[in-house]
């Protein structure tokens, strides 16, 4: 358990989010108990915590020993883990320009297509056109 867990507090009955380090599965817990040990060196707090799946068990975890990453709520989890996935997208992207520099190809060689779009010739508006599976193309008529 990291020092940043240790110096939290948290409430009996909260739930937190873990990102597991075990598995690729984020899931929630519960606060269920906060045991304080008054020592004459000092004090040390210590949680316990249920998981949904295994509430019927009434089983409980000791927060210290936790394999994960906790968030105080599901939407910094999210964020987190968004932001480490556009980071290593980022970096994909970026090896493969690099790589792309053995074509003698650069960003900015680039070209943007021009298209046009058809112009109506007739101020009437154009059949449907659709392409047939022979490679023809064919104007549709619908008629109401």
């Amino acid at each position: 358990m990291s020092k940043d867990k240790k110096r939290t507090k948290y409430a009996v009955g909260q739930v937190l989010f873990v990102l597991s380090t075990e598995r690729a599965k984020i899931y929630p817990i519960q606060i269920i108990e906060e045991v304080i040990h008054k020592r004459l060196d000092g004090e040390d707090v210590t949680y316990m915590f249920a998981v949904a799946e295994e509430m019927h068990s009434k089983k409980k975890f000791e927060l210290s020993k936790l394999k994960g990453e906790l968030f105080m709520s599901h939407h910094d989890a999210e964020k987190m883990m968004l932001s480490r996935a556009e980071t290593m997208i980022k970096d994909l992207i970026n090896k493969a320009v690099e790589q792309a520099a053995a074509f003698n190809w650069q960003p900015d060689n680039v070209k943007k297509l021009d298209i046009e779009k058809p112009i109506n010739t007739l101020d009437q508006p154009q059949a449907p056109v659709i392409k047939l599976p022979d490679g023809r193309v064919a104007k549709v008529n619908i008629k109401s």
